[in-house]
Protein backbone atom coordinates (compact mmCIF):
# COMPACT_ATOMS: atom_id res chain seq x y z
CA UNK A 1 0.00 0.00 0.00
CA UNK A 2 1.30 3.12 -0.99
CA UNK A 3 2.91 5.81 1.33
CA UNK A 4 -0.15 8.14 0.28
CA UNK A 5 -2.94 6.02 0.83
CA UNK A 6 -1.77 4.77 4.47
CA UNK A 7 -1.68 8.33 5.57
CA UNK A 8 -5.04 9.14 3.65
CA UNK A 9 -6.48 5.71 6.00
CA UNK A 10 -4.72 7.27 9.27
CA UNK A 11 -6.32 10.81 9.09
CA UNK A 12 -9.78 9.67 7.46
CA UNK A 13 -9.87 7.12 11.08
CA UNK A 14 -8.84 10.41 13.34
CA UNK A 15 -12.06 12.05 11.41
CA UNK A 16 -14.26 9.71 12.28
CA UNK A 17 -13.26 9.24 15.66
CA UNK A 18 -13.65 13.23 15.86
CA UNK A 19 -16.91 13.04 14.59
CA UNK A 20 -17.94 10.89 17.44
CA UNK A 21 -16.54 13.27 19.93
CA UNK A 22 -19.81 15.81 19.81
CA UNK A 23 -22.34 13.35 20.32
CA UNK A 24 -20.29 11.75 23.14
CA UNK A 25 -19.85 15.08 24.59
CA UNK A 26 -23.63 15.89 24.35
CA UNK A 27 -24.45 12.35 26.05
CA UNK A 28 -21.84 12.78 28.69
CA UNK A 29 -22.48 16.06 29.75
CA UNK A 30 -26.49 16.70 30.65
CA UNK A 31 -26.59 20.38 30.96
CA UNK A 32 -24.09 21.03 27.21
CA UNK A 33 -26.89 20.58 25.30
CA UNK A 34 -28.90 22.76 27.32
CA UNK A 35 -26.41 25.51 27.78
CA UNK A 36 -25.98 25.73 23.94
CA UNK A 37 -29.62 26.32 23.13
CA UNK A 38 -30.49 28.70 25.97
CA UNK A 39 -27.31 31.05 24.25
CA UNK A 40 -29.56 30.88 21.20
CA UNK A 41 -32.89 30.48 22.89
CA UNK A 42 -33.08 31.90 25.78
CA UNK A 43 -37.06 32.37 25.97
CA UNK A 44 -37.94 28.86 26.14
CA UNK A 45 -39.71 27.71 28.88
CA UNK A 46 -38.14 24.40 31.31
CA UNK A 47 -40.38 21.83 29.24
CA UNK A 48 -39.57 23.15 25.84
CA UNK A 49 -35.69 23.49 26.64
CA UNK A 50 -35.87 19.76 28.10
CA UNK A 51 -37.24 18.63 24.58
CA UNK A 52 -34.98 20.75 23.05
CA UNK A 53 -32.16 19.32 24.33
CA UNK A 54 -33.53 15.45 23.41
CA UNK A 55 -34.04 16.23 20.06
CA UNK A 56 -30.58 18.30 19.27
CA UNK A 57 -28.92 15.55 21.70
CA UNK A 58 -30.64 13.04 18.99
CA UNK A 59 -30.04 14.59 15.37
CA UNK A 60 -26.23 15.44 16.75
CA UNK A 61 -25.99 11.92 17.33
CA UNK A 62 -27.62 10.46 14.22
CA UNK A 63 -26.07 13.10 11.88
CA UNK A 64 -22.39 12.12 13.06
CA UNK A 65 -23.18 8.89 12.69
CA UNK A 66 -24.08 9.06 9.13
CA UNK A 67 -21.19 11.33 8.37
CA UNK A 68 -18.70 8.64 10.37
CA UNK A 69 -20.67 5.73 7.69
CA UNK A 70 -20.12 7.70 4.89
CA UNK A 71 -16.14 8.68 5.69
CA UNK A 72 -15.33 5.32 6.49
CA UNK A 73 -17.33 3.47 3.28
CA UNK A 74 -16.31 6.31 0.80
CA UNK A 75 -12.95 6.05 1.92
CA UNK A 76 -12.38 2.43 1.51
CA UNK A 77 -13.92 2.40 -1.80
CA UNK A 78 -11.41 5.57 -2.43
CA UNK A 79 -8.81 3.54 -1.46
CA UNK A 80 -10.09 0.59 -3.97
CA UNK A 81 -9.10 3.12 -6.84
CA UNK A 82 -13.31 3.77 -7.30
CA UNK A 83 -13.46 7.05 -9.17
CA UNK A 84 -16.92 7.56 -7.73
CA UNK A 85 -15.60 7.23 -4.30
CA UNK A 86 -13.16 10.68 -4.63
CA UNK A 87 -15.92 12.50 -6.02
CA UNK A 88 -18.53 11.11 -3.55
CA UNK A 89 -16.28 11.73 -0.90
CA UNK A 90 -15.48 15.46 -1.56
CA UNK A 91 -19.00 15.90 -1.76
CA UNK A 92 -19.54 14.62 2.25
CA UNK A 93 -16.58 16.22 3.37
CA UNK A 94 -17.29 19.78 2.08
CA UNK A 95 -20.59 19.33 3.22
CA UNK A 96 -19.67 17.90 6.96
CA UNK A 97 -17.29 21.77 6.22
CA UNK A 98 -20.33 23.73 5.64
CA UNK A 99 -21.86 22.09 8.01
CA UNK A 100 -19.56 22.69 10.88
CA UNK A 101 -20.33 26.44 10.41
CA UNK A 102 -23.76 26.05 12.17
CA UNK A 103 -22.26 24.27 15.20
CA UNK A 104 -19.90 26.95 15.25
CA UNK A 105 -22.56 29.13 16.38
CA UNK A 106 -23.72 26.74 18.71
CA UNK A 107 -20.84 27.81 21.31
CA UNK A 108 -17.28 28.19 22.03
CA UNK A 109 -17.24 24.49 23.48
CA UNK A 110 -17.06 22.74 20.39
CA UNK A 111 -14.60 25.20 18.51
CA UNK A 112 -11.51 22.57 19.19
CA UNK A 113 -13.46 20.20 17.45
CA UNK A 114 -14.54 21.92 14.60
CA UNK A 115 -11.53 23.48 13.96
CA UNK A 116 -9.92 20.40 14.24
CA UNK A 117 -12.33 18.68 11.76
CA UNK A 118 -12.39 21.04 9.46
CA UNK A 119 -8.87 21.06 9.15
CA UNK A 120 -8.91 17.13 8.72
CA UNK A 121 -11.60 17.88 5.63
CA UNK A 122 -9.50 20.00 3.56
CA UNK A 123 -6.22 18.06 4.05
CA UNK A 124 -8.30 14.51 3.21
CA UNK A 125 -9.52 16.53 -0.28
CA UNK A 126 -5.83 17.63 -1.04
CA UNK A 127 -4.72 14.22 -0.61
CA UNK A 128 -7.87 12.73 -2.85
CA UNK A 129 -6.93 15.48 -5.58
CA UNK A 130 -3.33 16.63 -5.32
CA UNK A 131 -1.07 14.85 -7.74
CA UNK A 132 1.58 12.47 -6.66
CA UNK A 133 -0.99 12.08 -3.39
CA UNK A 134 -4.37 11.65 -5.25
CA UNK A 135 -2.63 9.27 -8.18
CA UNK A 136 -3.09 6.37 -6.06
CA UNK A 137 -6.61 6.72 -5.69
CA UNK A 138 -6.96 7.03 -9.38
CA UNK A 139 -8.61 3.65 -10.96
CA UNK A 140 -7.00 1.00 -12.48
CA UNK A 141 -6.20 2.24 -15.81
CA UNK A 142 -4.65 5.30 -14.48
CA UNK A 143 -8.06 7.65 -14.91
Amino acid sequence: MPASSRLFIITALVLILLYALVPLMLLADSSLAETLIMKNRPELSGSELQFAAVAVKIFTTAIHLLFMGLTAWLSIMAVRRRKWARIALTAVLSIATFGSFSSWMAGPALHPVIIATTIIHLVLIVLLWLPGHGGSFQDANGK
